[in-house]
């Protein structure tokens, strides 16, 4: 389970070289990663494909769920 940091209201850290925002580079960078391992046979599941807030609560119960065997989650420094 790949899980992009922040969304939403929440933009995380804003890049001090491009302005861009975190929540949309870790979205970008979920989106990526999960292409290149279902092209190797992996079953992903994403926490969030767009742009909305998920709260940390949610995230565990949504990995517990779909019974991920890993949890990964996404961030970036300024």
């Amino acid at each position: 389970m790949l899980d992009p940091g922040h969304g939403g209201e929440n933009s995380g850290a804003t890049s001090a070289i491009t302005g861009h925002l975190e929540k949309d580079y870790t979205l970008d960078w979920a989106k990526r990663i999960k292409k290149l391992l279902s092209q190797k046979g992996w079953k992903v599941h994403l926490t969030r494909t767009d742009d909305h807030e998920i709260h940390l609560s949610e995230r565990g119960t949504m990995a517990n769920e779909w019974q991920a065997d890993l949890f990964l989650s996404l961030h970036f420094n300024s």
